[in-house]
């Protein structure tokens, strides 16, 4: 899919095409063979193996087809676009699958304690090495072995990185198959050998024996020496076979030692076998490895999705104070993939609400499906979100689910090796929404705008301890806070999780917001929006935040006569709602003049007022006249 939008692309965009496919997958790299001619460098698709040495100045497009990891690759990687000064472009293509890739190659480079320990014992064990001994024979890596050794199917990638922390420390060495050699050594002193020489009447064993000796010397009877079969061919005329064979008997009398080349990868300890517990290995430098290479790909991940400037982001990332730049040139700036903060609101609130109603799981998939309307299962259909989101693309609806997710309003846990959503304040380790929760939606609303306020403390926090925030108080636990309220500290510290040390670092902040939140509520109109008719409830919603008849009118899929009829009954609910949103003051005092000269019908105001009056406008405001009169 990735290859033909891509071509297509290209194509429309007229691009000759010349690429790096280090790593590309040989379908992809045909697919776009067929569709271009190589004519010159204008553009590098950039695979996970990014081609690095390039050093062409007029490159004017940069294309990447998988995500990089981090975005120091990145901004290193769209360097190579433009460097005699030319306008040049970068586009990177991202795909879940990427970020699936990353994390994998990230779990298998960072070994566990406990595997490096089990994966030495397992070598020294397999070539009965006791504690304080070293084997001068090269040691063959048996997998079958280790990996009944450590009780675990071991990956490639996890099990070489073991070896090679293994080998930094400088307790073993791996020996590539590749520089594997035949390699001998003399165990007779040499008085003794001597005698064997003389007296025995196997000429080859003889002739061999003087050859080895006369050839490396002293060293052979020291430690084990290479052995040039040509040269010992040459020398003695003997074949491969015999060679191979007046060796294996000499070893079977016990004269000496016979490595034969295998081919294989090998192990050598460079020192002799200690206590796995005494390995001095840099644990805490290998889980910090980790964890900073899972936080430099969410990174990577949030630029992707940040609706901020590109290159501010970049900025930011790499510690500079950017907190007013633009570049007015990425696609943020640009504005070509932004969605409009009202649509986004209302995306949002579709998202939220669908994860809050239904007591079933959903992936991402199955969300987008769901909102936009694309068939699906019957059970899927009788949902109240369906297709409530037609007009909005499947990237718009993805894009917000990811600010919810970072935002921490939404998470996401592997349920049957699949990942799924859920909202994090109300969920409970088995996904089941509480019933109560469920049927009052403005506790929910309330809990929710309270949690996010917590979060904010708790952020603030974290950065003033130096400490994560999950260590500073969890989310589950903010949840119950926001639920629960507490107004004291005996309240606070009351609540199941809560400590004296949470609460030495945020508690008496926690109260003053819960404190100050519950006063605001007291103080505000009593929520009576369920008195309002089903069908006008969203609009309702809508209306409160201010937002346009024209927006409330594309959101709804409904014509603004309808939206204006429908806003003209919630007034007759709400006589003092705000409706500046709708209609300014300006205009809203035009009618008003008319109405307290006489004109008061539709039509006849229509006829008084300026053209860019229409009908639902002067409907609103003939509606908003009516109940302040009354």
């Amino acid at each position: 899919k990735k290859a033909e939008e891509l071509s297509e692309y290209l194509q429309i965009n007229k691009v000759n095409c010349q690429y790096y496919h280090a790593g590309l997958d040989p379908i992809i790299r045909k697919k776009i063979q067929e569709d271009f001619i190589e004519d010159e460098i204008d553009v590098i698709i950039a695979t996970n193996a990014f081609g690095m040495g390039i050093d062409k100045k007029d490159i004017r497009l940069v294309i990447h087809f998988n995500t990089p990891g981090t975005i120091e690759n990145y901004y290193q990687e769209i360097g190579r676009a433009g460097r005699d000064s030319k306008n040049s472009f970068a586009y990177l293509l991202y795909d879940e699958s990427d970020v699936q890739i990353h994390n994998y190659f990230i779990a298998n480079s960072y070994p566990t304690k406990e595997l490096i320990k089990n994966i030495y014992n397992a070598i020294c064990d397999s070539a009965q090495i006791a504690l304080g001994n070293i084997s001068q024979k090269e040691i063959i890596i048996n997998h079958e072995y280790i990996k009944l050794y450590v009780k675990q199917d071991i990956p490639n990638a996890q099990f070489y990185s073991a070896l090679k922390y293994l080998e930094d420390a400088d307790y073993l060495r791996l020996n590539s198959p590749y520089k594997s050699a035949n390699k001998v050594k003399i165990l007779f002193e040499q008085s003794r050998l001597k005698i064997f020489i003389k007296k025995t009447s196997n000429e080859m064993m003889k002739n061999l024996l003087l050859y080895l000796i006369k050839k490396i010397g002293q060293e052979i009877f020291v430690k084990h020496s290479v052995l040039d079969f040509n040269n010992i061919k040459t020398t003695t005329g003997f074949t491969n076979d015999e060679i191979i064979d007046t060796l294996d008997k000499l070893e079977f009398l016990g004269i000496l030692e016979f490595n034969r080349a295998n081919g294989k990868e090998t192990i050598s300890l460079a020192q002799p076998r200690v206590r796995a517990d005494e390995l001095k290995l840099n644990y805490k430098l290998i889980n910090e490895l980790y964890i900073s290479s899972k936080q430099k790909l969410e990174k990577m991940i949030d630029f992707v999705y940040s609706p901020e400037c590109r290159f501010k982001y970049i900025l930011k990332y790499f510690g500079e104070d950017a907190e007013n730049y633009s570049c007015g040139k990425c696609d943020n700036c640009l504005k070509n993939n932004n969605i409009n903060p009202n649509q986004h609101e209302y995306i949002k609130e579709n998202i939220l609400d669908l994860l809050h109603t239904s007591e079933m799981l959903f992936s991402e998939k199955n969300i987008c499906d769901i909102l936009i309307g694309n068939k699906t299962s019957d059970d899927f259909k009788v949902l109240k979100n369906y297709a409530n989101l037609n007009l909005f693309s499947k990237s718009d609806i993805i894009k917000t689910l990811r600010l919810l997710e970072n935002s921490g309003l939404v998470k996401q846990k592997l349920r049957d090796n699949k990942k799924v959503y859920y909202l994090n304040d109300i969920s409970s380790s088995n996904f089941n929404i509480d019933e109560e929760v469920k049927n009052q939606v403005t506790d929910y609303e309330e809990n929710l705008e309270l949690f996010h306020k917590l979060r904010e403390i708790r952020e603030d926090a974290s950065k003033k301890f130096l400490q994560s925030p999950h260590i500073i108080c969890p989310d589950d636990l903010l949840s119950r806070i926001s639920k629960e309220k507490p107004r004291t500290k005996s309240d606070l510290t009351r609540i199941k999780g809560f400590n004296d040390r949470m609460f030495n670092k945020i508690g008496n902040e926690i109260l003053e917001v819960i404190n100050s939140f519950n006063q605001q509520k007291s103080t505000s109109p009593n929520n009576i929006e369920d008195k309002l008719p089903k069908n006008i409830s969203e609009t309702y919603k809508l209306l409160k935040k201010n937002y346009s008849l024209s927006e409330i009118a594309k959101l709804r899929k409904l014509t603004e006569a309808v939206i204006s009829m429908q806003i003209e009954t919630i007034i007759e609910y709400f006589p003092a709602l705000n409706i500046t949103g709708i209609i300014s003051h300006d205009k809203f005092n035009l009618i008003k003049n008319e109405y307290e000269k006489g004109s008061t019908s539709l039509k006849e105001l229509k006829e008084n007022l300026p053209n860019d009056f229409n009908y639902p406008l002067i409907r609103i405001a003939l509606a908003k006249l009516k109940a302040l009169s009354s």
